[in-house]
């Protein structure tokens, strides 16, 4: 510790300075430097660039702090995942985990999210769906559908989409600036999820998670 060590979100005084603080990257780093942060909105640059701000949702700051985006467009057909079959199950999130650090997306994380119906993949219950995630399943039932929409925030999404499954079949289509899509997915039984997953209805397994990959909109 000196005046010219740079102050780091460790809890410690790194640079003798008792009144400067460190340029958070997290919610984590938020909570180190300020034990005593409530849950709420916070600005985080991306690659501590001043010239690119944007605000984090910081959850349970008191346990294990995570950051999330707050999506603005959460009206209806915006920004759900559904999965049709027999029934349907239908996910809408209003907040989604993101690793700020590498601006990927945890489709799995349902934190801020509320689900309606409910139907068996085999003999599995399914209650919810990962976000950005169309998957149906019947041969001539309606397809699943999806949409993400980044709309009135700093990000675009950057992440390609893929169809897969048995007899799938699926599309994509992206606004003009990439931070709206509206995705198609089905088969019996078929998918279309960011990047390439598999059996994405199985929530929590190991092939899902942080595949949704974002980029910053420079202004």
């Amino acid at each position: 510790m000196s005046p010219r060590s740079p102050e780091a979100c460790d809890g410690v005084d790194n640079d003798c300075d008792a009144a400067s603080r460190c340029e958070a990257t997290s919610c984590a780093d938020i909570a180190i430097e300020d034990p005593s942060a409530l849950d709420g909105d916070y600005t985080l640059h991306v690659d501590l660039d001043p010239d690119r701000p944007w605000t984090a949702y910081c959850h349970d700051m008191a346990g294990e702090p995570r950051t999330y985006l707050s999506l603005v467009a959460v009206g209806e057909g915006r920004n759900f995942a559904q999965y049709t079959g027999d029934n349907s199950v239908r996910t809408a999130f209003t907040r989604v985990r993101i690793d700020p650090s590498t601006l990927a997306v945890d489709i799995d994380d349902l934190t801020f999210t509320s689900s309606s119906g409910a139907l068996y993949h085999g003999q599995e219950l399914v209650t919810a769906m990962p976000y950005g995630v169309a998957e149906g399943c019947g041969f001539g039932a309606e397809p699943g559908v999806a949409n993400v929409d980044l709309t009135g925030t700093p990000f675009k999404i950057a992440s390609p989409f893929c169809t897969s499954g048995a007899s799938a079949f699926g599309s994509v289509t992206f606004s003009q600036d990439d931070q709206v899509a509206d995705v198609v997915g089905g088969g019996y039984c078929g998918w279309t999820s960011p990047t390439c997953s598999y059996g994405p209805h199985q929530l929590m397994n190991t092939v899902n998670g942080w595949i949704l990959q974002l980029a910053y909109v420079e202004p």
